[in-house]
Formats: structure tokens, C-alpha cells, sequence
């Protein structure tokens, strides 16, 4: 639930034009890098549905976290405009790999979330409601909230790397959520052999079974 509200909330698309106009770009080449972006966002849908069903929705969100890293540094290293040399190709390639990494992040999450009301079906309302409506506030506090980041940072390029410190901020809070639920799931698994035994030493349960 909080990993698809994260992925929304750890994109920074909404300010990306209004930046590249401030560093030289033209309206036209900030359209182009958001065209890669949406096309980063959704192309990869063909393939996702298969590796989450060969690997599991959470081994695919570890690879999303590691995109969107990848992603967030190629938008560090992003440049104002040069004539001299291919800038655009840096904006291009960082906003195409931040959709990417969306979709692993999105899709898995959103697999993952029906895991919680597997053994209670009749929570899937709830379980939905309370997923959709926590996913949306975040992308709504984000795009909100981007504008006022952006500008605290000093607008430009400057206000840009705030912009993306925060994103990486909102990416480590998914890996922590990873490592948590990694840790839960080690405490179970260490739990049911105890179960086990005492079931097995029980002697209720034995005098039961002869």
C-alpha cells in the first residue's frame, strides 16, 4: 500500500518543464522528455505481470528501488542547455528511467496488496478503498508540495537536486518498508517450527492422535 503511494510520490515529472525552460531548453524538447517519460511509465507493463508471476511482486519492487536510484542520479548529473553538446539526451534518459521504475514499483505493489485480504476476502473493499485513497493523497501532497520544494531549492538547477534529494529520501523510505517486511517474514518463519514442536509435545494433542 505505501510502496504504490511511494512510487507516485518519488517521481518529480510535474516540475521537470517548467525547469528545463528555466536552464534553455524550448517548450518542444521539454514535451519530448515527458513523451519518454509516460512511454517509460507504461511500456514496460508488457513484460511485468510475467516477471512478478516468475519472481514475486517484492524481489520486482527491490528492482524498481534500484532503477529509480539509477534514475535519480542521471537527473543529478542533468544539465542546462548547450549547444555544444547533446544535453537533452541526459533529461531524456533520466525521466524514461524514473517511468520504468514506476511500473516496477506500481505494479508489484499493487499485486501485493491483494496478498493482505488473501485469507479475509471480505476486507477487499476496505483493503482497495484505503489503498487507492493512500496512493492518491501522496501523488496529490507531491504534486502539491513540488512547486514550494522546487523554489526553497533556488529554482534552476539548484532547485532541481533538492527536488530529487527528496525523491531519493521517498525511495529509501520503499527500501525500508522492504526490509521490514523481510524481517517480519523471518520471525514467522522462526516461529512455526516452535509451533510445530510444542503440537507435537503436547500432551492433549498426542493422546488425541492415539
Amino acid at each position: 500500500m505505501l510502496v504504490s503511494s511511494l512510487a507516485w510520490a518519488a517521481m518529480p515529472m510535474s516540475i521537470v518543464r517548467v525547469v528545463m525552460t528555466q536552464v534553455g531548453f524550448t517548450s518542444r524538447e521539454s514535451w519530448t522528455v515527458i513523451e519518454f517519460h509516460f512511454v517509460g511509465m507504461y511500456l514496460p507493463g508488457f513484460i511485468t505481470g510475467k516477471l512478478i508471476a516468475d519472481y514475486g511482486p517484492k524481489w520486482e519492487i527491490l528492482v524498481g528501488i534500484v532503477i529509480f536510484v539509477l534514475a535519480l542520479v542521471l537527473n543529478f548529473v542533468a544539465q542546462e542547455k548547450d549547444d555544444n553538446r547533446n544535453n537533452l539526451a541526459l533529461w531524456v534518459i533520466g525521466l524514461f528511467t524514473i517511468g520504468v521504475a514506476w511500473n516496477f514499483c506500481f505494479t508489484s505493489a499493487t499485486i501485493w496488496t491483494t496478498s493482505l485480504y488473501k485469507k479475509l476476502p471480505h476486507l477487499k473493499p476496505r483493503v482497495q478503498a484505503a489503498n487507492d485513497a493512500c496512493m492518491f493523497l501522496f501523488c496529490g501532497a507531491w504534486i502539491a508540495s513540488a512547486s514550494y520544494i522546487f523554489e526553497a531549492g533556488g529554482s534552476g538547477l539548484d532547485g532541481w537536486d533538492v527536488l530529487n534529494w527528496v525523491a531519493f529520501g521517498l525511495v529509501g523510505c520503499k527500501g525500508v518498508i522492504l526490509l521490514w517486511d523481510s524481517q517480519l517474514g523471518k520471525n514467522e518463519a522462526q516461529k512455526q517450527p516452535t509451533n510445530l514442536q510444542q503440537e507435537k509435545t503436547d500432551p492433549e494433542i498426542v493422546m488425541e492422535e492415539t
